[in-house]
């Protein structure tokens, strides 16, 4: 046998008997032990890789940007930030006047919410207002990103419901504020 392979060794290790001996091994191994193995090999060559992307796969800020459903709960429908996010690219963003129900449709489907702290919420939360609902939202939904805005300068700054959203910003701050939370929460979610 020795004598045949060293004599046939060019024809053996050539194209054509490479061909043979794959199909030899291919007829007799069974096919489910040559899947393992495939596998195998695959895992060990990508051990972290396979765990990356069992959690979430990352997104790009432009498949952000069409993902993530923006929800501004604010009485001034006119407010210029939401127009402004969506021409820059923030597609699936939202303004409701008020919300009377927590179940909301559109506060069920959102991610990031934007909450006026005056003049929203008045017969849900009488005493706190949005405030009051911004702090409901998060203990109802605690995955979402809530955000409390509010125009008026002066208030409780250490009021408790304060410590439970995701962050405050003042209305008249700079729609790149507004954005820039935006986007650092969209990479949160999906990241």
């Amino acid at each position: 046998m020795i004598n045949w392979i060293s004599n046939n060794k060019e024809w053996l290790f050539g194209g054509i008997g490479v061909t043979i001996i794959l199909f030899i091994i291919n007829f007799f191994i069974p096919k489910n032990k040559k899947a393992k193995n495939i596998i195998n090999i695959n895992n060990n060559n990508n051990i972290g890789k396979l765990e990356e992307n069992k959690k979430s796969p990352k997104r790009d800020l432009g498949e952000r940007k069409k993902l993530i459903n923006i929800l501004f709960i604010d009485d001034d429908t006119n407010f210029k930030v939401v127009k402004i996010l969506i021409k820059s690219g923030w597609v699936n963003t939202k303004i409701k006047k008020d919300i009377y129900s927590l179940d909301d449709r559109l506060v069920k489907d959102s991610h990031i919410c934007f909450v006026d702290i005056q003049g929203v919420a008045n017969d849900l939360f009488p005493k706190d207002q949005g405030l009051g609902l911004a702090g409901a939202l998060k203990d109802r939904y605690p995955e979402k990103k809530i955000i409390v805005y509010s125009s008026q300068r002066t208030g409780d700054r250490f009021h408790e419901l304060l410590k439970k959203v995701d962050a405050t910003l003042s209305k008249d701050a700079d729609p790149y504020e507004f954005e820039n939370l935006v986007d650092n929460f969209s990479k949160e979610i999906f990241d």
